[in-house]
C-alpha cells in the first residue's frame, strides 16, 4: 500500500463501527505525538525556490 511506510498516516476501514474507529483514531493521535514533526515548506517557499532555480540559470 502507498501509505505503509508513513508513520503519521491513518487508514481506517469505514465498515467498522463508530467505537472502533474512534478508538483507532485516539490511539493513532497518541502515537503521533511521539514522532518528530514534519518540516513541510510553505507554498510561498516552494514558489520562491522554483523561481530562483528557473531564473538563476
Amino acid at each position: 500500500m502507498n501509505f505503509s511506510g508513513r508513520k503519521k498516516t491513518l487508514v481506517i476501514d469505514l465498515k467498522k463501527d463508530d467505537y472502533a474507529i474512534a478508538s483507532e483514531t485516539r490511539d493513532f493521535i497518541g502515537r503521533c505525538t511521539k514522532y518528530p514533526q514534519s518540516n513541510v515548506p510553505r507554498w510561498s517557499e516552494v514558489v520562491e525556490a522554483y523561481f530562483k532555480q528557473l531564473y538563476s540559470g
